[in-house]
């Protein structure tokens, strides 16, 4: 499923240890963002923001933990996106989604978000939204 670079996966692994540290307020940053951007999405959550933030939080550690093993990764985010497609979400939306997750990590990494890592979140995250879209 993941076709990564060694290099790219330990960027990953540097980078959201990093943003990790205060995993409540990357979820904070993550959906004030998306929510300013795509108001219209908000709908499509609960009143729990609190759960919701986890949830997330918890995703993105799985894939950060699991990102070298494709064979680990590809039934849950199957899954993930099965459930996503009930919850309404369009192919559409997962660009808005990407780009607030890339702007939280540019927020919470400041100088140690360049290039390099931009590149290896949105490649992680284009490979998983594609999964996601066709499951």
């Amino acid at each position: 499923m993941l076709a990564l670079m060694d290099r790219e996966c330990d960027l990953l692994r540097e980078s959201w240890a990093q943003a990790a540290l205060d995993r409540s307020l990357a979820a904070q940053l993550f959906y004030g963002r998306l929510f300013e951007q795509r108001p219209d999405l908000r709908a499509m959550f609960g009143s729990d923001m609190i759960a919701q933030g986890q949830k997330l939080m918890d995703t993105l550690n799985f894939v950060v933990d699991n990102i070298g093993q494709s064979e680990v990764l590809e039934k849950p985010v199957a899954e993930l996106g099965h459930r996503h497609r009930g919850y309404g979400v369009k192919d559409e939306d997962y660009q808005d989604v990407g780009a607030a997750l890339l702007w939280t990590f540019r927020n919470l990494l400041g100088d140690g978000f360049d290039a390099d890592v931009e590149q290896a979140w949105l490649s992680v995250y284009t490979q998983i939204s594609d999964r996601m879209k066709t499951a």
